[in-house]
């Protein structure tokens, strides 16, 4: 599996000049369990690809690797991006965009200057703000009328009855205000903390429109005149911050206590919050905007970085035909010096080859660079085409004791969602499916036996494309007719085992397990028995 020390190994091409961020590696590595919980709030369950698939092709570990965002926003719409495997309906723009932000040094430094008003992490409390559920209780609706009452009350006692009276009278008006007030301060810290935070949102969407000449800004005018006009009734609550200091302590003090005797906060709090569904709305709007430049400065550090290094990358095509997916030097950006690959897929495929041999990169290569294609308009290598697609795989399977399930149970389970969602598709994508030695959870005779006929029913389907790798080369044979097969093979001494990880054609296949052993020190006898048992068998399988 890969894991992100792969990811730190690129640090060595840095460019020389740390000056900038652009066009280098983050010095604060992705808070990926933050970015997927904040995913969760943002889109609910609405992603195209689950977390089984995520796991099977290491996305965090792909998104870690090419974020470049500023701001926390900026992560979560760039990991919506990765998740959500849709085109943005503004392709050409955003390349216009990309572009500008990448030659035009000027307009960069404005756009980092407007994202770092919300770069600070420990400042803005997304969680809270996408998560934000109201409920009032009852009496801050009459919350008003609390100092009404005591303030007519008292001004009738100190004319009609004792002074006395009146003094007793007010301060336990007081005493029942510093309660409501400080009861109040729940609905402080949980709604109105969060809602100043939106400032700094509403800021950089203001700073982000001087420059904007790219898109259409009126639901973003709109939603910085609502939050401005929100933002001038959460000043009440922002003067605590300004004046609590040693100078400013004694004013402080009187201004907390006047707003004890007016009941000003859960009166402001009642008003606030009853609008909350608006601003909900207005946050959104700016989210996505704020978040959508910060996607497009990520996308163009990237690809400068990459360029600075060597890397290759390109422009993805995507055609009309069903079930296409061609690729030329394609390769994995996580796999240290990677060999690449080329490929043109019309209709399913199985691929052999031992163990080691680059089986499971290259399909893991072809999902991520399928995820990049959509997700940033590139991919890693030298062309790219392919059908508006889904992605389906199980390439990594564990058995499951807490619920009583085994690996082949496991396997079956998500290999028939699969199937379901497959047979189900409107036609309107092609399903491309990764599976990563099919099966392997139970006995030879039955493992080639269901994947045969697994594999042609999904190649039967007119919009499903299966990519699929075997140890078995009988199971590769009899798939020949129909589907294309290919293989990796290998070069074995007496001292080690050489992998030129290079897609071929067809299906010859090579076993390497018991060289392998053999590299580790085993015993002699165990060797030459495996061998003898392994001719045994394979001479009765040809038969």
């Amino acid at each position: 599996m890969l894991n992100r020390l792969q990811v730190v190994m690129r640090k060595k091409h840095m460019p020389n000049d740390p000056s900038t961020r652009f066009g280098a590696l983050k010095d604060n590595p992705s808070d990926i369990e933050s970015i997927r919980e904040y995913l969760h709030l943002y889109r609910g369950e609405d992603v195209a690809l689950n977390d089984d698939v995520c796991r099977d092709i290491d996305l965090d570990d792909l998104f870690c690797y090419a974020d470049r965002c500023i701001t926390p926003v900026g992560e979560l719409m760039l990991y919506d991006r990765f998740r959500q495997m849709k085109r943005s309906r503004r392709v050409a723009d955003d390349e216009d965009d990309i572009s500008k932000m990448r030659e035009d040094a000027g307009f960069r430094v404005k756009v980092e200057a407007a994202l770092s008003a919300v770069n600070e992490r420990k400042g803005l409390s997304m969680h809270a703000l996408l998560n934000m559920k109201v409920r009032i209780e009852k009496w801050h609706r009459f919350s008003w009328l609390i100092p009404v009452v005591e303030w007519v009350t008292l001004v009738l006692m100190i004319l009609y009855l004792h002074p006395a009276i009146a003094i007793v009278t007010g301060l336990a008006a007081v005493s029942f205000n510093i309660y409501v007030h400080y009861r109040n301060k729940i609905y402080v810290d949980l709604f109105i903390r969060p809602l100043i935070q939106l400032d700094q949102i509403r800021g950089a969407a203001v700073r982000l429109s001087e420059i904007d000449r790219f898109n259409s800004l009126q639901k973003v005018d709109n939603s910085v005149r609502n939050l401005s006009n929100l933002s001038r009734k959460l000043r009440i609550f922002s003067l605590n911050g300004i004046l609590e200091s040693d100078v400013m302590i004694v004013l402080y003090g009187l201004v907390e206590l006047l707003k004890i005797i007016f009941c000003v906060e859960p009166m402001m709090t009642y008003r606030i919050l009853r609008e909350i569904d608006d601003v909900s709305k207005d946050f959104r709007t700016l989210l996505e905007y704020i978040g959508g430049w910060d996607v497009i400065y990520s996308i163009a550090s990237f690809r400068t970085w990459m360029d600075s290094c060597g890397f290759v990358r390109s422009s993805p095509e995507f055609v009309q035909e069903r079930r296409t997916l061609n690729v030329e030097n394609i390769y994995h950006p996580l796999i240290k010096d990677c060999v690449s690959n080329s490929i043109r897929i019309g209709k399913s495929v199985v691929i052999t080859g031992s163990n080691m041999s680059g089986k499971s990169s290259f399909i893991k290569t072809l999902a991520v660079n399928i995820v990049s294609a959509y997700a940033m308009n590139m991919c890693f290598s030298t062309a790219m085409s392919l059908s508006e697609c889904r992605i389906n795989s199980v390439l990594s399977v564990s058995d499951n004791l807490d619920e009583g399930r085994s690996y082949y149970m496991s396997e079956a389970q998500r290999i028939k969602a699969i199937i379901d969602r497959c047979t189900s598709s409107d036609g309107s994508l092609t399903d491309f499916v990764f599976i990563d030695e099919i099966f392997k959870g139970t006995n030879t005779a039955e493992r080639i036996s269901i994947a045969d006929a697994v594999i042609r029913y999904l190649s039967a389907l007119e919009n499903t494309l299966a990519v699929v790798s075997t140890h078995d080369i009988e199971l590769a044979r009899g798939l020949e007719e129909f589907l294309d097969t290919y293989h990796f093979n290998e070069t074995v001494d007496a001292e080690k085992i050489l992998f030129s990880y290079k897609l071929l054609p067809g299906v010859v296949y090579t076993r390497n397990a018991i060289s392998l052993l053999r590299l580790c020190g085993y015993p002699e006898s165990i060797l030459h028995q495996a061998e003898a048992n392994a001719k045994k068998l394979a001479d009765q399988r040809e038969k």
